[in-house]
This record gives C-alpha cells, structure tokens and sequence, in this order.
C-alpha cells in the first residue's frame, strides 16, 4: 500500500504541474490521495478522479465541452503518464470553469445554452442574469442560486451542476 501511495501522490502532483503550466488554477489546485483513489481540482471542482486495482486503472476526467466525466480503462499505471499530457490542455480549461460557488455578487452572467433547472425552470441561451445570492440547501445537497428578479434551482449531483460552467457563462465574455 506504501507503493500505491507514493505512485498517487507523485501522479497527483505531476497533473498539478502540468495544470499550471497549462494556465490553470485561478481558483488554486488541489489534489487529494485517499486509498487507492486521488482526485485533482480546484476547490469546487474535481476534474480528475484516478481508482488504481490491481489489473487496471480508471481515469475519471471532465470534458470542458459538456461537463460530462469520461471515463478509460487502462492497462496499468505507466498508461497515466501519457493519457495525461494529452488531456492537461482540456483539463486546465475544465478546472478554472464557471461554478455555483465562483458567482459574483452583482456580475451580469449570459445563458449559454438552453436548459432546465432540478425544479423546471427554463433558461434559453442569450438570457442575461445578475447574480444576487446563493444559498447552499444540504440536506437535499441543492443551490438555490438568486438572480434579479428570477431564481435557479439546481441539485448537487445533478447534469446542471456539472455543467454549470458550460450552461453559464460571464456575460462579459
């Protein structure tokens, strides 16, 4: 277990590296090694998640396109390394993205594309919304998130969630 400990804790901060280097972490990089799981992100985003058993290795990442996870099957430890340096460019976009959590107070946010919050409420691409509030609920692990004059809904485990950054976005950009 000392072994996997040490490969998880070099990998982890071999992708913090190669985040930086890429440009990311505006909001700090964070990596966190628990058994034989470790986790790369900000600290409102994970954006890699690695689960090490003993014939294989899954790598969890997000896809700044859609806030989707992708998940691969890879042979061994030594397929990180490469799969990796590949991604980094993606995954530095993906861990300094839009969250609930990066809202500012008074900031004007545009729809990027149309959706649906956990309690129905459409939002259509081009809306433009100024952040007033959010309130975090835990027991339903939901954000009620307030904009003048409207509000959002929008459960923790939910697609909109994950998707925040790619749904929302500064109306300044």
């Amino acid at each position: 277990m000392a072994n996997l400990r040490a490969l998880l804790d070099d990998f982890t901060a071999d992708v913090v590296t190669r985040l930086a280097t890429e440009g990311a972490g505006a909001h700090g990089l964070t990596a966190r090694v628990r058994g034989n799981e470790a986790y790369v992100g900000s600290y409102d985003r994970w954006v890699v998640h690695v689960i090490v058993e003993d014939d294989r290795v899954v790598l969890n990442t997000i896809d700044p396109e859609t806030g989707a996870w992708r998940t691969q099957t890879l042979a061994s430890t030594d397929a990180l390394e490469a799969e990796i340096a590949e991604v980094a460019p993606e995954l530095a976009v993906a861990v300094d993205q839009l969250t609930v959590h990066r809202l500012e107070r008074g900031r004007a946010y545009r729809i990027a594309r149309d959706f649906t919050d956990t309690q129905g409420n459409g939002f259509v691409a081009g809306e433009v919304l100024v952040f007033e509030s959010l309130d975090h609920l835990p027991h339903d692990d939901g954000n009620t998130v307030r904009f003048a004059g409207r509000g959002m809904w929008i459960a923790g485990d939910s697609e909109t969630f994950a998707r925040f950054g790619v749904l929302v976005v500064p109306a300044d950009d």
